[in-house]
């Protein structure tokens, strides 16, 4: 039930918010989950962000939205993002996030961002032009669209 959701969230100093994109924002339960966590004054957390969707995932943005209007919110990690199925960059991704948790918890971790840190710094965003695709992050020489398997030629930074 929703009040023991909201219960065990405050109880807890690190959160991880996980959630598909439905029908271009966030599935239903999760965004009433998290609007009740809002105002409720859910505050003085670190979070880490997890999305799924298959052509156009926007959960992550619609969960940041919501957390950034909550106190003293501090991102663990970059957001990741699933496509549909798991792969196997995801899982090296999941790893590093499960990682970077760990170090929180035990206090060794230098990779809590700020909400001002994350503004100061946004990620770069690059945009297939075979088949519109927005990756997020460092542009590297072996990266392959996920939807379409170009490789990074076809990308075109936006600014």
């Amino acid at each position: 039930h929703d009040s023991e959701l909201i219960a065990e969230a405050f109880r807890c100093g690190s959160i991880v918010f996980a959630s598909i994109t439905y029908n271009n924002d966030l599935f239903t339960p999760m965004k009433n989950f998290m609007n009740d966590l809002l105002v409720h004054n859910m505050q003085n957390r670190d979070y880490a962000l997890i999305e799924n969707g298959t052509w156009s995932p926007v959960a992550g943005s619609k969960m940041q939205a919501i957390i950034d209007g909550m106190a003293d919110m501090r991102r663990v990690g970059e957001p990741i993002t699933l496509l549909s199925t798991t792969t196997e960059e995801n899982y090296k991704q999941l790893q590093a996030l499960g990682a970077a948790l760990a170090g929180v918890l035990t206090g060794s971790s230098a990779a809590v961002q700020s909400k001002e840190a994350a503004a100061a710094a946004p990620a770069e965003k690059w945009v297939c032009s075979v088949c519109g695709y927005v990756h997020e992050g460092e542009m590297t020489e072996d990266f392959k669209c996920p939807l379409c398997n170009v490789g990074p030629d076809k990308f075109v930074k936006q600014e």
